[in-house]
């Protein structure tokens, strides 16, 4: 059950992700604020599931990896990266900062 929690939540995240950077497409600028509202807004209620053992195994720290940018404006997906890690940054979770994942990330991707 924790692992279909978990396949459930990483969907609704990447969804969530592509229709922000769809939503950049044009006046980046001019969008921050809708963005950022986006991901203030809650979930209703009826579309929100946490597994009765949530609190059992809950994550401590979350990290914010690079976007792919697939939109026209340059930094899109650096501005979208920075906009989650302040939002995540005010959550309980254990701050990973940007420059660490960065450092870490070639690891991964020989």
């Amino acid at each position: 059950m924790k692992s279909f929690l978990k396949v459930i939540l990483v969907f609704v995240f990447a969804l969530t992700i592509w229709f922000l950077l769809f939503a950049c497409r044009g006046g980046l600028n001019k969008k921050i604020d809708r963005i950022q509202g986006a991901l203030e807004r809650k979930i209703p209620a009826e579309n929100l599931f946490v597994a009765p053992d949530y609190n059992k195994d809950r994550p401590l720290s979350v990290a914010i990896l690079p976007f792919e940018n697939l939109t026209q404006e340059k930094g899109a997906s650096d501005l979208l990266r920075r906009l989650f890690y302040n939002n995540f940054s005010s959550l309980a979770y254990k701050d990973i900062e940007l420059s660490t994942i960065n450092a870490k990330l070639p690891q991964f991707n020989p």
